[in-house]
């Protein structure tokens, strides 16, 4: 390669870029400077340098991952060139030997550069870019309290959406494979739901459905204000349709009644106070095909 240059100076300098070798450890180059005064005056010097092989570097793509797994090392990096050397990496989530740690690099997308300097002293780097899904949560719900022969619906929550749903145990369960199913054990029952996203990623969670053999109807009221037992409910019986119960007094007047699935009684007719003393309550549960029926106290 030869350049000429028009206008020197003392002092100026010149620069050239080599193109990168690997193939040798040194080459020498020779460089050549004439100076030519177009007056039969012509003088020239000489300068031998050496140029170290330069190393490259190859970081091939990363694959996605989701925030709960557990730290890897990072291996699609290598050193084409084949020269000696030491590697370190730097950026979210990963030491400096490679092992990344998608909880510490949270989620989103992160840069992964890595570092290689080779014996002779040069450098080289490459980077890539990793997305970190965010962490899959699953809720399979409070624990929950029904009464035997009820029917209730789950209440699950999730993270994330399109994923595949299952329910274990498969038992008195409308739909073990949906997301809020309805269920109706017989017996005190752990529910455990497992969610699993497209990239084969799962979370679990367990909902405890304590089961009473009985309805429970309050047997005293005291409408007195004090916020004590000043509305009695009858609970657990949103496992029922069609359930409506009715109050009456000694006299055998209806002194309430109430339709659906949540029923209270606070000891009121048609907006007065009824007065202290045993009433006759009778509860229909259509979805059971039952009427229970007892007294209860009203005490002010």
């Amino acid at each position: 390669m030869k350049i000429t240059d028009l206008t020197p100076a003392p002092g100026k300098k010149y620069s050239h870029q080599y193109p990168p070798f690997g193939t040798s450890l040194i080459k020498q180059m020779k460089i050549i400077y004439i100076v030519d005064l177009e007056i039969s005056c012509v003088n020239e010097t000489t300068k031998r340098i050496d140029l170290k092989a330069s190393p490259a570097v190859q970081f091939t793509p990363l694959n996605s991952v989701c925030e709960e797994v557990m730290p890897y090392v990072i291996t699609q990096v290598k050193e084409t060139n084949r020269l000696a050397g030491t590697g370190t990496y730097s950026g979210a989530g990963i030491n400096a030997t490679a092992l990344f740690n998608p909880q510490h690099a949270t989620a989103g997308m992160h840069t992964i550069r890595y570092n290689f300097l080779a014996a002779n002293n040069c450098t080289a780097f490459a980077v890539q870019n990793i997305i970190v899904f965010p962490q899959l949560k699953v809720n399979a719900g409070p624990d929950r309290t029904m009464i035997r022969g009820g029917l209730i619906t789950l209440d699950a929550t999730a993270s994330d959406i399109g994923l595949q749903y299952e329910w274990t145990p498969n038992i008195n369960i409308d739909n073990n494979k949906i997301f809020s199913p309805g269920i109706s054990p017989l017996v005190n029952t752990t529910y455990t739901l497992k969610a699993t996203s497209t990239d084969g990623y799962n979370a679990t969670d367990e909902v405890v459905v304590i089961v009473l053999k009985d309805i429970y109807v309050p047997s005293a009221l005291s409408p007195n204000g004090d916020c004590i037992n000043d509305i009695r409910h009858i609970p657990f019986l949103d496992a029922f349709s069609g359930t409506d119960v009715k109050v009456f007094n000694r006299y055998g007047e209806m002194v309430y009644q109430s339709a659906g699935q949540s029923i209270a009684r606070d000891g009121q007719f048609k907006g007065k106070p009824l007065p202290a003393g045993s009433y006759l309550w009778v509860l229909n549960v259509g979805a059971l095909k039952k009427q229970v029926h007892g007294t209860v106290m009203i005490v002010r």
